[in-house]
């Protein structure tokens, strides 16, 4: 016969219904979180998510958590956005937190230009892609065929 291998059933593991708050984030007690995996956890809509997106979080100090925003986007700090941020991340973190934002002239680290770098990364890999397909490369030494920029894009 055949010997046929079952998982043991999951007994006594409660299911979360529709609807329910989902588990607090557990966050280290020193040093920085990583707030691109956090702001995933997050979750915010419109302004307020753009305002997520668009901050470093510079220090955290027990519930006190200081951002940085650059200054061509602070008007996204507004004290209504700011609140409903600070409600959320209260909210997954089971504590209340305190949010500042200092504007800064540079550019900062943010989830959104993380973003965007990889972005980047990705086109220019598949830039270099196409230059370097041997088919490409005998379309261009025969027929002086010719790249449009524009219409690379790499696959999703």
């Amino acid at each position: 016969g055949s010997e046929r291998a079952s998982a043991p059933a999951k007994r006594g593991v409660a299911e979360p219904a529709s609807g329910a708050v989902p588990a607090t984030v557990e966050l280290p007690e020193s040093g920085t979180p990583d707030w691109s995996s956090l702001l995933g956890r997050l979750r915010l809509s419109g302004a307020v998510r753009e305002l997520a997106r668009n901050i470093q979080l510079q220090t955290r100090s027990g519930s006190d958590w200081r951002f940085l925003i650059p200054e061509d986007v602070q008007y996204l700090g507004d004290e209504r956005n700011l609140k409903q941020l600070q409600t959320e991340l209260s909210s997954q973190l089971g504590q209340p937190v305190n949010l500042a934002i200092a504007t800064v002239k540079q550019a900062v680290a943010s989830p959104a230009v993380a973003g965007e770098q990889a972005e980047l990364r990705r086109m220019s890999d598949a830039e270099k892609a196409i230059e370097e397909d041997p088919t490409v490369r005998a379309l261009k030494e025969r027929f002086g065929a010719r790249i449009l920029e524009d219409s690379i894009q790499p696959l999703q």
